[in-house]
């Protein structure tokens, strides 16, 4: 049995996992090895504490370097299915179950497509987080969908 399971492999899901390694608990890390393809697509990220105006994928480089320096390696298998077994948790990823004490689900959010060029477009022009990219559109005529 695992003291925690991570679900996510964006900055909260690398935050949780190196935390877990700092204080010596026993984790398993579940998401893919490239982290957040999110923070990747962020054309310019100017609101990360301690991290100056930024290009998603540098941050996200960034991460990368860090949790290679800590030895963090998440395991690329797809969560499917939390049960609460009442004092611990059953995880089911990949058809393989799991034991935790706890889980910490980091899964973000997942955006609605629907626009023609939407995937074309992100990160020069759309964007999925006023108050992350806000400023850049700052005096032009913008849309929310």
């Amino acid at each position: 049995m695992y003291d925690c399971i991570i679900v996510g492999t964006g900055p909260a899901g690398l935050s949780a996992a190196l935390n877990m390694k700092m204080f010596r608990k026993d984790y398993i890390w579940f998401g893919t090895k490239s982290l957040s393809s999110k923070v990747t697509k962020a054309e310019k990220i100017a609101n990360y504490p301690g991290v100056p105006m930024v290009s998603g994928a540098d941050l996200n480089k960034k991460f990368r370097e860090q949790a290679d320096e800590m030895g963090l390696e998440p395991v690329n298998k797809r969560v499917t299915n939390i049960a609460d077994m009442g004092g611990s948790f059953m995880i089911l990823a990949d058809n393989e179950m799991f034991e935790a004490r706890a889980v910490l689900l980091s899964t973000g959010i997942a955006a609605a497509k629907g626009m023609e060029n939407e995937a074309r477009l992100l990160g020069s022009g759309v964007s999925y987080c006023a108050t992350c990219d806000g400023f850049l559109y700052k005096g032009k005529t913008a849309a929310v969908y």
